[in-house]
């Protein structure tokens, strides 16, 4: 390693083909959609794109401008596309969709981790969304079942509406009310 005026020349190479490598397709690279991350669609970068360099892109895009929605959207996407399941929710919930498919995505995602208060919260705001959402009274049925019976009750009456949910739904409701 070669040594000049104190600094490492190593650490400086290295920072320069990143800036290097980086700069053509930095300019160019914009987010084009604002929708939501359809099952097995990959994050919006482009083609040939690593995850990894589409989401310190994005990152770096906040660290200039700003984090938007669509950036916390975006960088959220990716971190998932990652199967890094916590970042992708800390930017999932910034974002603050209203969308049911993005409020459907972040409620999956709370009840994956056992964050139970944040999928309670977020199955509340999907229903408010939406409030035919089936699998979303289901859930919060499911979750409010064991320290509000009555309240869990209403919701899986509503979930009961869908016949996937319906021989389990009408069950649970009778034990609930039996208690």
């Amino acid at each position: 390693m070669l040594m000049l005026g104190g600094r490492r020349v190593r650490v400086w190479a290295a920072l320069a083909a990143l800036l290097i490598l980086s700069a053509g397709t930095f300019i160019v690279y914009r987010q084009t959609s604002d929708g939501p991350l359809a099952a097995g669609q990959p994050a919006h970068r482009p083609a040939g794109e690593s995850v990894l360099l589409a989401l310190y892109r994005v990152e770096a895009e906040a660290a200039r401008d700003g984090w938007s929605a669509a950036r916390q959207r975006q960088a959220g996407d990716l971190r998932y596309t990652l199967g890094d399941l916590p970042g992708a929710v800390a930017n999932w919930s910034l974002a603050a969709d209203a969308d049911p498919a993005r409020l459907e995505q972040l409620a999956r995602a709370h009840v994956t981790l056992e964050r139970w208060p944040d999928a309670v919260d977020t199955l509340e705001r999907l229903i408010a969304a939406q409030p035919d959402h089936a699998w979303g009274h289901w859930q919060l049925g499911m979750l409010l079942a064991a320290f509000d019976p009555w309240r869990a009750s209403t919701h899986l009456r509503q979930a009961a509406r869908e016949p996937v949910y319906a021989a389990d739904a009408t069950a649970l409701v009778e034990v609930l009310a039996s208690d």
